[in-house]
């Protein structure tokens, strides 16, 4: 089975992936959109070491895609153990 999908010059804005799932008892085939995301997230660095009652600082940047705004509350306590 193949699945052929717009060409560049048809200038399709929907889904570009699609999640196929088989079903068990009469092997059909469902194909459904994964839609596209709607902002990308980024933290430096990925970990960190601290010291028991100490504070380290990340970068976090979130960047919208579209007409999507984007709100970032947060903060970071070390876990003890």
């Amino acid at each position: 089975m193949s699945i052929t999908g717009p060409t560049v010059a048809d200038n399709y804005p929907g889904p570009a992936e699609l999640n196929v799932f088989q079903d068990n008892v009469y092997g059909t085939f469902m194909f459904g959109a994964i839609p596209p995301t709607t902002f990308a997230m980024a933290v430096s660095p990925n970990s960190q070491n601290v010291a028991e009652g100490s504070c380290v600082d990340y970068s976090v940047v979130v960047q919208a895609k579209g007409d999507m705004s984007v709100g970032l509350i947060g903060s970071v306590i070390p876990v003890t153990g």
